[in-house]
């Protein structure tokens, strides 16, 4: 495995984690929330967290296999674009895991 393979899994797995996460988390939410707003909002953002899971889950399967034969810049753009796309799955995560709300459900 090389390094450029390396740098494109592992956020890629972190992403679909923390999306799979995500997504439970707030399908739970939209289930037990009494208000509309935030049964929409908390419905999209399942929705969101469950394309972010089904995207990293598509890289992970075809998208990677293709890295070997591709040239330097458009690799470089597709690892960044995999660590910006982590990143933002991971602080969904955090705000989830640091809002009050989690204590309440």
């Amino acid at each position: 495995m090389q390094w450029i393979e390396v740098g494109l899994v592992t956020p890629t797995v972190a992403q679909a984690l923390s999306a799979a996460a995500n997504c439970l988390f707030f399908s739970r939410y939209a289930r037990t929330t009494v208000s509309t707003a935030r049964r929409v909002a908390s419905t999209t953002l399942a929705f969101l967290s469950a394309a972010l899971c089904l995207e990293a889950g598509l890289f992970l399967g075809f998208g990677s296999q293709q890295v070997d034969a591709a040239p330097v810049l458009p690799t470089l753009a597709t690892l960044l674009v995999r660590w910006a796309l982590a990143f933002v799955t991971a602080l969904l995560s955090l705000l989830i895991w640091r809002s009050p709300l989690r204590r309440l459900s």
